[in-house]
């Protein structure tokens, strides 16, 4: 059984702004695309846990924090950044 992912309208903000930068375009929408899949299908499973219902995910060039609702089946994206490859 799957998660919903939602990016709420700050991090998904945040995510256009990275994505109009045409020297990570590519690679910001492949990111986006991987962080999708991997978040429905196992989001406790992924990351990193952090205090309370909130995990931490790391997907070069970009890392996100989000919160599980089991119950709900629901992942909500909370805030996503520049994580640039070292």
């Amino acid at each position: 059984m799957s998660f919903t992912v939602t990016w709420l309208d700050s991090p998904a903000a945040e995510l256009f702004e990275l994505w109009s930068d045409p020297n990570l375009r590519i690679a910001v929408t492949a990111a986006c695309r991987k962080l999708d899949s991997v978040l429905e299908h196992s989001p406790n499973d992924v990351g990193e846990s952090r205090p309370g219902d909130v995990r931490i995910i790391f997907e070069t060039p970009l890392a996100a924090i989000y919160e599980v609702f089991l119950s709900e089946r629901q992942v909500n994206i909370l805030r996503v950044w520049h994580y640039p490859k070292r």
